[in-house]
């Protein structure tokens, strides 16, 4: 006896359009109205496309490599994807990009395609591993992907605020959270800051970091780092910077934790609770890039400054 196949809401990817959509025994997908329907190959080539590029696919990469430069398929079955929670759709300017998320084990779509057949084959974790080549090789692609992602990459400096720390709640309120909204007002970028204070300071702030740790259990602080100088970073030695960071939202209230005015169990400089026994101005300098640009690439340039600033607070790599 045949099972009727489960129909799914779903819409389009920009205009919002509602459609439905069901897979049939034989796994092709099928669209109401009069959309075409997209067979078990095509959906296994775009997820593998997908698989070997996780900083994302240009939809009009999806439309000419998958689809055959067939656009109708390529963007229902990116908006099935979406609605499935297998991908994210974003959009800068006149470019869109797919890129998967983590992959499902469950729902209307099961895990398939080139990135499920490889989980699938690592569950056998010993000859997974034994085969490191494989590992080198996949791990040289997704390098390779991540490089020419960052090439293309821009980014600009766009402003620097000052901050007292005698006066971090009233410089705040006066001037630090307006300039800070400025730089987000249109919403449509990301942003990697850097702190920064007198090469003399620098070990008044350490100390006075130290010492706060030490007596605010309570509060999570920034790590403490202890680089090791050697010839190839000694020009980053006493360069002033304390911390580098990045923000994929909302600058202004990430910048608002680390002066101490945000939630305790987050971890930041919480610099109001030792404000008091340091002297001297912060500046926090703020870079804009592009929304488009992928979590992967704003990770990579956030990691290659710090390491070229080796800055004293906050660990490097995501958190």
């Amino acid at each position: 006896m045949s099972t009727k196949p489960t129909w799914h809401d779903c819409e389009t990817l920009q205009k919002k359009t509602k459609f439905q959509w069901c897979r049939t025994s034989d796994q092709k997908i099928i669209l109401s109205g009069d959309r075409p329907s997209i067979t078990r190959e095509k959906y296994e080539e775009a997820i593998g496309l997908l698989d070997r590029n996780p900083q994302g696919v240009s939809m009009k990469t999806l439309v000419t490599e998958v689809f055959n430069g067939n656009t109708r398929p390529a963007y229902n079955l990116g908006a099935i994807l979406v609605c499935e929670d297998i991908c994210e759709y974003e959009r800068a300017g006149r470019e869109s990009r797919l890129r998967l998320t983590d992959v499902r084990t469950s729902g209307a779509l099961p895990r398939a395609g080139a990135k499920g057949q490889a989980l699938e084959k690592a569950r056998d974790v010993k000859k997974y591993l034994s085969d490191f080549s494989k590992i080198r090789k996949n791990s040289l692609s997704r390098l390779s992907n991540l490089s020419t992602t960052v090439n293309t990459t821009t980014g600009e400096l766009i402003g620097e605020v000052i901050v007292k720390p005698s006066r971090i709640q009233q410089d705040w309120e006066e001037s630090i959270e307006s300039d800070l909204n400025e730089f987000e007002s249109d919403g449509s970028h990301h942003f990697i800051y850097v702190f920064r204070v007198s090469k003399a300071a620098i070990s008044k702030f350490r100390a006075a970091m130290l010492r706060a740790k030490q007596e605010n259990s309570d509060r999570k602080f920034s790590r403490l780092n202890d680089h090791k100088y050697d010839k190839a970073t000694a020009h980053a030695k006493n360069n002033g910077v304390i911390y580098v960071g990045s923000s994929r939202d909302k600058i202004s209230y990430r910048i608002k934790q680390h002066l101490g005015l945000g939630p305790k169990t987050t971890y930041s400089l919480q610099m109001r609770s030792w404000a008091d026994w340091v002297s001297g101005n912060v500046t926090i300098s703020v870079l804009r890039l592009p929304k488009g640009t992928s979590r992967e690439a704003l990770q990579a340039v956030e990691d290659s400054m710090w390491c070229d600033l080796l800055p004293e607070f906050g660990r490097q790599g995501a958190r």
